[in-house]
């Protein structure tokens, strides 16, 4: 037997043409459900950057202090982006998550491109004027507060 709940007919293309296309509400990326994808989508990020690590052969293996400082600087960048993505998207009465999967697509794609074009610009900089303080993975034996100002500068040249 089948269900024909599920199908419509179509009598002519202005059936199709007014169609509404099916989305999200507005406030669907800030509900249980919504909240509940994001951690799992979270867990998942993190779990894979847990699981980089192990992969990596352990002579080449950075320590877990510098790997925790390039992993946070990542999440706090991460963090950002997400949050101004999921603002932006409730801006929107029509479709929140069509928006930010378009947000997301774009920063992943082309915004890479222009952190990559960044980095490599401020290393090229950093290289030429000699300024050791600003190298891209270089930690050094920092205390903690020079830590906070060290990642907030390479956050600041991430932003830009």
């Amino acid at each position: 037997m089948v269900d024909n709940s599920r199908f419509f007919v179509v009598s002519n293309m202005t059936d199709i043409t007014e169609a509404k296309p099916h989305g999200c509400n507005n406030g669907a990326l800030m509900d249980r459900f919504g909240v509940l994808i994001q951690g799992l989508l979270a867990v998942v990020a993190f779990s894979t950057l847990m699981l980089k690590r192990f992969r990596e052969p352990k002579d080449e293996r950075r320590p877990w202090r510098i790997w925790f400082y390039d992993t946070s600087k990542q999440a706090i960048g991460a963090l950002f982006i997400h949050f101004a993505n999921v603002f932006l998207s409730n801006l929107t009465k029509e479709d929140p998550c069509s928006l930010y999967l378009m947000n997301f697509l774009l920063d992943a794609t082309l915004g890479m491109l222009v952190i990559w074009a960044g980095v490599k610009l401020v290393s090229w900089i950093v290289e030429y004027k000699q300024v050791t303080l600003l190298t891209f993975g270089e930690y050094g034996k920092f205390i903690h507060l020079a830590y906070i100002q060290y990642v907030s500068q390479e956050i600041g040249h991430y932003m830009k």
